[in-house]
């Protein structure tokens, strides 16, 4: 079986002996049996590992307080923005384009699109011309199987079943998960940007660590923008439930070393912190 205990990064790093511990000691037991879960369910478990594996690359002075507000099926729930991001603007044609791309991909991946936003600064430029591509930015987004279910646990109960059914799949299986996830993405890209964008081999960097709010996914792909520009994308997704709904916040930046990894890391968990004391 697939266990993950730490991730050798060493190849994709470009440095020797790079792992990143999960201190499998102080991981909670499961709250809720396997029979009981929530994943269970016809197509339940494929759906969960599209969910970790799937990233939408968004490469075409946010206030702490203000949130969004979002449909979850007939639920209202407030989503906060990340920290130093502004929303995406239907109204804007440049992000328009970007919101379509997103919320197509999604819909592929039997996910709902909710909000989308990017770094503020980053995003002023990029509307006006200024900078070619984004460099940060970040998702919103809701399993369509789950879209109208509220999920009676506790987020620390959720977290703990996530980690779970994520250790609990085959290497085989995740490898051929990945390549639909990757087939997917560059057929939403194609539709839109008619073959000037492709997503590359997408590589899992596994759980990368868990709190009582979220678990904390993530990986790398190499992907050519619109404008012929290779770059290598992180994305670090959070698995967390909100109100009763399972919601996934996803933040991206360009890869650059190591610590990408780790101040993206600590972002996203400030962002999914902030989204549980707004609901």
């Amino acid at each position: 079986m697939f266990r993950v205990q730490s991730y050798q990064l060493n190849s994709l790093l470009g440095r020797s002996n790079v792992t990143l511990p999960l201190q499998p000691k102080t991981v909670p037991e499961m709250i809720i049996s396997s029979s009981n879960s929530a994943f269970k369910t016809a197509g339940g478990v494929r759906q969960f590992f599209l969910i970790l594996i799937f990233g939408v690359f968004g490469i075409v002075g946010s206030d702490f307080c203000r949130a969004e507000t979002v449909l979850v099926g007939s639920d209202e729930i407030f989503i906060p923005l990340p920290l130093t991001h502004c929303v995406l603007e239907e109204s804007n044609h440049s992000d328009s384009r970007l919101i379509e791309y997103y919320r197509n991909a999604a819909e592929q991946m039997d996910q709902v699109f909710l909000i989308g936003s990017a770094n503020c600064q980053q995003l002023e430029d990029w509307r006006k011309g200024r900078l070619p591509t984004l460099n940060d930015w970040a998702g919103a987004y809701a399993p369509s199987m789950f879209l109208n279910e509220t999920i009676l646990m506790n987020s620390e109960e959720f977290v703990a079943e996530l980690r779970q059914e994520y250790l609990d799949t085959g290497v085989q299986e995740m490898e051929e998960l990945l390549k639909e996830s990757q087939s997917t993405m560059n057929k939403a890209a194609d539709d839109l940007f008619a073959n000037k964008l492709h997503v590359g081999e997408i590589t899992q960097l596994g759980i990368l660590d868990r709190d009582k709010n979220s678990l904390y996914v993530g990986y790398v792909a190499p992907v050519t923008t619109e404008l012929g520009e290779i770059k290598q994308a992180l994305g670090i997704r959070a698995l967390t439930l909100v109100g009763g709904k399972f919601i996934l916040l996803e933040l991206c930046s360009v890869y650059q070393d190591i610590d990408t990894i780790y101040e993206t890391l600590r972002n996203i968990k400030d962002w999914s912190h902030r989204t549980q004391l707004q609901n």
